[in-house]
């Protein structure tokens, strides 16, 4: 489930919002990582509460098609993806601009945050995953000045 829906979101970011609303992703997205999160929550270093976490934080909210959407949950998710995984670089990057986006009195801990992902080496293992996300880390920090 988990990679399934990773695999749908794949599919809606290339073939667009519109294609994939008209398709139902969105749908199948939520469901599949609900599955998954209640499956097993900590599966890829808390895999199914970062996807679920970026998916709430970034689809659009579309009456009919993705009313369910919540940037609060997605908050919420993001944090206890964060908690569960915090060496994962990318929860920590995807839980800095949610409180970026959603909670300016976290503005501080979020810069923070940054400052700390930026100062991690990437995992044996993960150099490759690890040094794409911090160059993520590194746009995200750079657009902030």
């Amino acid at each position: 489930h988990y990679w399934a829906a990773i695999l749908w979101g794949s599919w809606g970011d290339h073939h667009g919002a519109m294609a994939a609303l008209r398709k139902g992703v969105a749908d199948r997205l939520r469901i599949h990582g609900q599955v998954a999160l209640e499956l097993a929550p900590d599966y890829d270093f808390a895999g199914p509460y970062r996807f679920l976490g970026r998916m709430h934080a970034v689809a659009p909210k579309v009456p009919g098609f993705t009313g369910w959407v919540d940037r609060e949950t997605a908050v919420e998710l993001l944090e206890e993806g964060f908690q569960r995984a915090p060496e994962h670089l990318q929860n920590g990057l995807f839980l800095a601009e949610i409180w970026l986006e959603q909670r300016p009195g976290k503005k501080q801990e979020a810069l923070e945050l940054l400052e700390r992902l930026l100062a991690a080496e990437p995992r044996k293992g993960w150099e490759v995953e690890d040094s794409f996300v911090l160059r993520q880390v590194r746009e995200t920090a750079e657009s902030l000045e």
